[in-house]
């Protein structure tokens, strides 16, 4: 559906953002068939952070009223998997799509206003 909606955004001339967990990959082999029915400038910006922190901030939304209903997924095994994929870096690299890349270290706060900026220099 995401892709879908990025498909018709860029196709009738408007800016689109894709937000999500992403398998560099894949997502690079969508972001290709995307490119094939319209031009666009791909900017990414990649949020890193340590297992333990991703473990915590992941196990404190799961237990919130705060997250959609589809996202609250839990139990040992729901556990085991993401924490495996923490440590076997999944999410570690960037979508091997070329264009701007930005690396954001989440451990700490990230300054957006600046990071707008350099978007807008990247262009």
């Amino acid at each position: 559906l995401m892709h879908l909606m990025a498909r018709l955004l860029l196709t009738s001339g408007t800016s689109a953002m894709l937000e999500a967990n992403f398998t560099p990959d894949w997502a690079a082999e969508e972001l290709s068939q995307l490119r094939q029915e319209t031009p666009f400038r791909f900017v990414q910006v990649l949020c890193v952070a340590d297992a333990e922190t991703c473990l915590a901030r992941y196990r404190e939304r799961a237990e919130s009223d705060r997250r959609h209903p589809m996202h609250r997924l839990g139990g040992e095994e729901t556990d085991r998997s993401l924490e495996q994929r923490l440590h076997d870096g999944v999410w570690d690299l960037p979508i091997p799509f070329g264009g701007a890349l930005f690396v954001l270290d989440t451990n700490a706060p990230v300054d957006v206003d600046t990071l707008g900026d350099d978007i807008a220099a990247a262009s």
